[in-house]
């Protein structure tokens, strides 16, 4: 007789343990920068200047952008600032893990008087291994944004990234695919064996953004992307390939070409608290997926953040569109275009919270997300490590669709949930989340939807 297994996960992470590594480094402006970071030092005159008063225009190069959006906040005279903490942690898709993760930023110079760039340039690093139990895998990536020109007209990206996944999720296409319980077995390596196979990844990126006017800029860019895929047997996956009808089955590889157009307001690319994003991205994909060759994207993407005149309380949302046209690979369903480091997936710890990656998947996708933060000024927790703790409440849906397919049931997915971001030296943010959604289950006695419990572990928000 079978033993059922419980499809629910207790999940904990950390990523704040030994802060006392947290390296910070740089060296001052100038010489005298501690009295005046903003002016040169110059030879006192037998009667001295009156000092120059501050202003209270917002565009004024010497008031701290920082300062001016929420008072309070981390300030800095160093050149080049950096943070790097070590992380655990375990989530429902990849179980326990450890590692670090760290953020370089090279401040604008003292000469640079239109202050229009956030940074000149910004290293994002991450390294962890999921280890156990069953879940085991890894994430690793680099990404490096620079901005050569002081009008801050022209930026550069790179990103280099792997992830593995040794158990990933399959649970079919459309928006009202079941959980199939009566296949678990106290034997099965990892619990709900049958939704498993195994995908590795290895993808890298360059883009181009030149602004046009404004807030708008025009994005092109071009990368590859190689993927393994093994499908284990007995599972669904190998059942639904046997028909011929998904693509990159065997794994595949293939080069992406891009370009797109992005409207940015935000105040603050890491913790925005005003303004917004509009972006428009259309990719194509060409390669060998298994002999056969060409899959695209079309993506829209808006995004709004309003916040309290001193940014104490934000109100954020986003609106995710996609169309995923030709043949493409069934690994690739419900994963997300758009230009963040953090891979996105229609559900999961980027996407619709409260459900496991990859539980729902198509070619037509909406992912939409609510979240109501809140802003304490901050405190620093050590000499030169500022830290500010930003709770969370926030309501995503998703729906996933097959072009000519009308789905019986509900119309979205939802998931409720809240959590709590760490912002350390307004460099670096970890946050961890909690949610809940109903999800279709197939049991012996018919299906029912039952309401899952996930916690996530991430660095920077979602959106």
């Amino acid at each position: 007789m079978r033993e059922r297994r419980t499809t629910t996960a207790t999940t904990a992470w950390s990523a704040f343990l030994w802060m006392a590594l947290a390296l910070w480094f740089g060296h001052p402006l100038q010489a005298a920068a501690q009295e005046s970071p903003d002016e040169p030092q110059e030879e006192p005159d037998e009667t001295p200047d009156e000092p120059e008063e501050r202003t209270d225009d917002p565009d004024d190069p010497k008031i701290d952008t920082e300062e001016s959006r929420v008072a309070g906040g981390f300030q800095s005279t160093r050149r080049t600032r950096a943070i790097f903490l070590p992380s655990t942690g375990y989530n429902p898709d990849d179980g326990f893990g450890a590692g670090a993760f760290g953020n370089m930023e090279r401040a604008l110079p003292p000469e640079d008087l239109l202050r229009v760039r956030p940074y000149v340039w910004f290293l994002d690093l991450v390294a962890r291994v999921w280890l156990k139990p069953a879940p085991q895998g890894w994430e690793l990536f680099a990404g490096f944004s620079w901005l050569p020109r002081d009008d801050g007209r022209t930026e550069v990206t790179f990103l280099l990234a792997s992830n593995g996944f040794q158990w990933d999720w399959w649970f079919g296409l459309g928006n009202d695919t079941t959980r199939d319980a009566t296949r678990n077995l106290s034997s099965d390596p990892v619990k709900e064996y049958w939704h498993r196979f195994t995908l590795y990844t290895l993808h890298s990126n360059v883009r181009i953004f030149h602004n046009i006017g404004g807030p708008v800029r025009l994005m092109g860019g071009i990368g590859f992307h190689k993927n393994w895929v093994t499908i284990r047997e007995d599972t669904l996956l190998e059942e639904q390939a046997a028909t011929g009808e998904l693509y990159g089955t065997g794994g595949s590889f293939y080069g992406t070409a891009e370009a797109g157009l992005q409207v940015d307001t935000r105040d603050s690319r890491m913790d925005p608290v005003r303004g917004g994003t509009i972006t428009g991205m259309a990719q194509t994909n060409v390669g060998a997926i298994d002999g056969s060759g060409t899959f695209g994207r079309l993506f829209f993407d808006l995004r709004g953040y309003l916040g309290s005149p001193g940014g104490e309380v934000v109100l954020a949302a986003e609106l995710a569109l996609q169309a995923a046209l030709g043949e493409v690979p069934f690994h690739e369903m419900g994963v997300l275009a758009g230009f963040e480091t953090n891979p996105r997936t229609l559900t999961g710890i980027n996407g619709l919270r409260g459900q496991d990656r990859g539980r729902i998947r198509g070619p037509l996708t909406g992912l939409a997300h609510v979240e109501f933060r809140i802003r304490p000024p901050g405190f620093y927790l050590l000499k030169g490590f500022f830290v500010r703790p930003i709770p969370a409440l926030w309501v995503d849906a998703a729906r996933a669709d097959i072009p000519g397919v009308t789905p019986p049931a509900p119309w979205i997915v939802p998931g409720v949930g809240g959590g709590l971001r760490l912002a350390f030296n307004e460099l670096s943010l970890a946050r961890v989340d909690a949610g809940t959604g109903p999800d279709p289950v197939y049991t012996d006695d018919g299906i029912t939807r039952r309401w899952t419990f996930r916690f996530y572990a991430s660095l920077n928000h979602s959106f």
